[in-house]
């Protein structure tokens, strides 16, 4: 499976989907998020189907530095971490290594350190 990468800009994170680590990192909103994201989901189906992920055993390392989202690209994370959290209850092996500053308001860490959340997630103080 070919290398999904997306330089980051003023307004959009790097993107690096690779087999076994997908790699968010900057800030996160774009005015079209929708529009932005569309390879990245082409990506992650073709990646949700592949011999790779499709043999449970084989681990899928989310790495996510996202220190400021906009409310549309909050969605769209959130969504994806719905999606994630499937996968990961019906036997994937997914590993969430979550990035941050220390200090800075995080939208991430808001929504997914209270527990509900069934992916362990490693925060990690940048």
């Amino acid at each position: 499976m070919q290398t999904l990468h997306i330089l980051p800009s003023e307004e959009t994170p790097l993107i690096n989907f690779e087999q076994g680590k997908l790699t968010f990192k900057g800030v996160f909103y774009p005015e079209n998020v929708l529009s932005f994201m569309e390879s990245a989901n082409i990506w992650l189906d073709a990646y949700y189907q592949s011999n790779y992920f499709q043999t449970k055993k084989n681990v899928t390392i989310l790495d996510i530095f996202l220190p400021y989202m906009n409310t549309a690209s909050i969605k769209v994370v959130f969504d994806m971490m719905i999606e994630w959290e499937q996968f990961y209850a019906n036997g994937h092996n997914i590993k969430i290594l979550h990035r941050y500053e220390d200090g800075a308001q995080d939208h991430f860490l808001d929504m997914f350190n209270d527990g509900d959340f069934e992916i362990p997630i490693e925060h990690l103080q940048i």
